[in-house]
């Protein structure tokens, strides 16, 4: 029986067609050595010249004439040259595609880590320079404390904004009483040190104690109240009785770095059971702020409640919901275990979940439960 040979597609040598997969062997082995030899030039036992070309194949069992390639085989080494496809793909391989939220919003290609790490940085930077811009139009203060305030802004991690309009308050606004005026001097010592203690804690401890930070500032003012057609501090560093909006993008742009940073761990590793609960409810509470940040910064907060939440069996304060809050609840036929209705929260259209407490063992395995539903579909239980 005649046997009939094969063109090799690397070599173009006619070879026999039973001897082609030993034949293609032959030039992968020649190939993986030489590319050995290629990646790492330097390497001391890479002393030997490359092979140019892939060994000669072993010769027919039958005679036939010779046909020359219609081109020279190319070199080992050309051959795992990157072509544009490998640039492209080793170029966009960190970059996400777009997509569209669950919110309806199209997401664009999200930032690469460091990219993320630096905007954030940036984005903390802005907020201090805002406050800042706010303290130096004011015209209440003098040259000398407007210097101070400005060094305080520079140096405190958090709440720039809050820490600026209590040293304003202390400065411009003490009462007059009969006969002497109120004399503030011990509580602006008291706030220099602690700006300076909060500035030597660092930016994860202060994230940690922000609920203890906020109630230092604001006791302080509480202590210090005046009549409000009295007042003559800088009002434009608050909004209204609420935290000014570059306060708030400060919180968040040093939690997203806290939680990606060296010190991630002290956050994301439970220690303190309360400081845990603490830290779910602030980054809970940055992530349902209308703030129009990127992509970036929603991940790393709803990641950092979704892992201290699955530690603590914690679930966000504010994903809890008095009855009746969920108007127009209508049953659906489909809802996998447990009844499902729909209902109207607000203007939005939200699903409501039916557990039986009595269908647990217990009232910590119903907690857990309910929780891990919570942190599944965001939405809040009706108590």
């Amino acid at each position: 029986m005649a046997n009939y040979t094969i063109p090799c597609p690397v070599c173009h040598k006619n070879v026999d067609r039973d001897r082609i997969r030993n034949h293609a062997r032959q030039h992968a082995i020649a190939d993986a050595m030489a590319q050995t030899y290629w990646q790492d030039p330097v390497a001391p036992y890479h002393q030997f010249t490359p092979p140019e070309v892939t060994p000669p194949p072993s010769p027919a069992l039958s005679p036939v004439d010779p046909h020359p390639p219609a081109s020279p085989p190319l070199p080992v080494q050309k051959r795992h040259e990157p072509n544009a496809f490998t640039i492209w793909f080793q170029d966009n391989a960190h970059d996400s595609l777009q997509y569209t939220r669950i919110d309806g919003q199209k997401s664009g290609p999200g930032l690469q880590k460091s990219q993320s790490i630096q905007a954030a940085r940036a984005l903390r930077e802005s907020t201090k320079s805002q406050v800042a811009r706010i303290v130096r139009e004011f015209e209440g203060l003098s040259d000398n404390d407007k210097e101070t305030c400005l060094g305080m802004v520079r140096d405190v991690p958090i709440l720039p904004g809050l820490v600026a309009y209590t040293f304003t308050h202390l400065n411009r606004c003490p009462r007059r009483g009969w006969i002497t005026k109120d004399d503030w001097s011990m509580e602006l010592s008291d706030l220099k040190e602690r700006v300076q203690r909060w500035k030597k804690y660092g930016d994860t401890a202060c994230i940690l104690g922000y609920k203890t930070i906020r109630s230092d500032l604001v006791d302080i003012l509480r202590g210090t109240k005046v009549l409000p057609d009295k007042h003559k501090c800088n009002t434009q560093l608050l909004d209204g009785t609420m935290l000014l909006e570059h306060d708030i993008l400060n919180l968040a742009a040093v939690a997203a770095l806290c939680v990606t940073g060296p010190e991630k761990n002290r956050i994301l590793t439970v220690v303190n059971l309360y400081e845990a609960n603490l830290s779910i409810d602030l980054f809970h509470a940055l992530l349902e702020k209308d703030l129009e940040l990127e992509d970036w910064y929603q991940r790393c907060l709803f990641n950092t409640v979704v892992t201290l939440s699955k530690e603590t069996s914690y679930c966000p304060t504010s994903l809890y919901l008095s009855e009746g809050a969920v108007r127009d609840l209508t049953s659906q036929d489909r809802g996998g275990f447990g009844v499902v209705y729909a209902g109207k929260f607000g203007s939005r259209m939200v699903a409501v979940k039916v557990l039986k407490q009595e269908s647990y063992k217990d009232s910590n395995d119903f907690n857990k439960v309910r929780i891990d539903l919570s942190r599944g579909w965001r939405v809040g239980f009706i108590d």
